[in-house]
């Protein structure tokens, strides 16, 4: 069963701060952007392509998040090195960065951007992001919501969620009853937050089944009535 969100705007009274995942929440991440970005990185640095050596890094890489706390890209490259048995510069990693940079939608979605005038107004927003922060601020830039964010958070020199320093980084000097977490994952975004004592909001666009405790909005614009 899906619990819509109940929450009255007094719960947020002492609010100040609204602090957001990136990755699905503010900006769709899709499937076919790491297949485009070896790609893009091969043609640069003139690697030999090919499905395998494309899945070996996928494959590093995700061991990389599993494994790792912080995101170094010299480490990050470092695993990919040993998964392919290929010594190649950052400049591979790199480059795949700059290819995700371009990674956003054509056109910002008319609710998305509604929504985040609207609670700019009122709330300090910012990003909490899995990721590394320069690359993330550059995928802001160009989805043409930046100018809505004080601050991007990333993984470079505080821990990735759900490590509480994520959330207490991103708290600052405010109290946990002056933020809240808006995220499209439950265990990542949304139980990281609520372990730590913050509120949290789950955005669940997939209409999965959650427990009634969670907050839960399936539309991004939901969050006006809510905050």
């Amino acid at each position: 069963m899906i619990i819509k969100c109940t929450i009255m705007v007094e719960e947020f009274y002492m609010l100040k701060r609204v602090i957001f995942d990136l990755d699905d929440t503010l900006i769709d991440w899709k499937d076919d952007y790491w297949h485009k970005g070896i790609i893009y990185a091969c043609e640069k640095l003139e690697v030999r392509y090919n499905k395998e050596l494309e899945e070996k890094i996928i494959e590093a890489i995700t061991e990389y998040e599993r494994d790792e706390k912080y995101f170094n890209i010299e480490k990050m490259q470092e695993i990919i090195n040993k998964k392919i048995n290929i010594k190649l510069s950052t400049n591979f990693i790199k480059a795949i960065l700059k290819y995700f940079e371009i990674c956003v939608p054509d056109k910002i979605n008319t609710n998305l951007e509604k929504t985040l005038d609207y609670l700019a107004n009122k709330y300090e927003l910012v990003v909490l992001t899995n990721w590394f922060e320069f690359q993330q601020i550059q995928r802001l830039k160009n989805a043409g919501i930046y100018k809505y964010f004080k601050k991007v958070y990333g993984t470079e020199n505080i821990k990735m969620k759900p490590d509480k320093e994520a959330f207490e980084a991103a708290i600052g000097d405010l109290n946990l009853d002056e933020c809240v977490v808006v995220g499209d994952n439950l265990k990542i975004d949304i139980d990281g937050a609520i372990d730590i004592g913050l509120n949290a909001i789950f955005f669940n666009k997939k209409h999965i089944n959650v427990d009634k405790k969670y907050t839960v909005i399936t539309s991004f614009d939901e969050l006006i009535k809510i905050l």
